[in-house]
C-alpha cells in the first residue's frame, strides 16, 4: 500500500500580453511627463486595445487589468493635453482682446524689440 501522491500543481498565471504592459508603461510615462507630451498617451491607447483584444480572444493571454489601466491613463492624458492646448487659447485670446497689454507689447516691441525690461541694479 505503498501509493505515490500525485504532486500538487499550482495554476500558472496567464502570461500578460506585451501590448498591455506598453500600455500600462506609456500610461506611466504620460503621467511622468507632466501631461505635456501628446505621443505616449496616443500609443497608451491604442496598444490598451490591442492589448484588451487579444485578453479577450484567448485566456491563455492575461494583462486584462494591465490594459485598462494603459487606457485609462492614456485618455486621461489625452483629455488634459487638451484642456491645455484650449486654455492656452482661451487665456491668449483673453490677453489680446485687453487693450492696455497690446499698446505695452507694441510700445516695447517699438522700442527695441524686448518685451521684458532689463534689470538697471548691478549683479552681485
Amino acid at each position: 500500500m505503498n501509493q505515490e501522491m500525485p504532486a500538487a500543481t499550482q495554476p500558472v498565471a496567464p502570461k500578460a500580453s506585451g501590448m498591455s504592459i506598453a500600455s500600462l508603461v506609456l500610461g506611466i510615462v504620460t503621467v511622468l511627463g507632466g501631461f505635456y507630451l501628446l505621443v505616449p498617451p496616443i500609443l497608451a491607447v491604442v496598444f490598451g486595445h490591442i492589448g484588451l483584444g487579444k485578453t479577450k480572444k484567448d485566456p491563455n493571454v492575461g494583462g486584462k487589468g494591465l490594459s485598462i489601466t494603459g487606457l485609462i491613463l492614456g485618455y486621461l492624458g489625452i483629455a488634459i493635453f487638451v484642456a491645455m492646448i484650449v486654455g492656452g487659447i482661451i487665456f491668449a485670446a483673453s490677453m489680446a482682446s485687453n487693450p492696455e497689454f497690446m499698446e505695452e507689447v507694441n510700445r516695447q516691441l517699438q522700442e527695441g524689440g524686448a518685451l521684458v525690461e532689463p534689470s538697471t541694479e548691478p549683479a552681485e
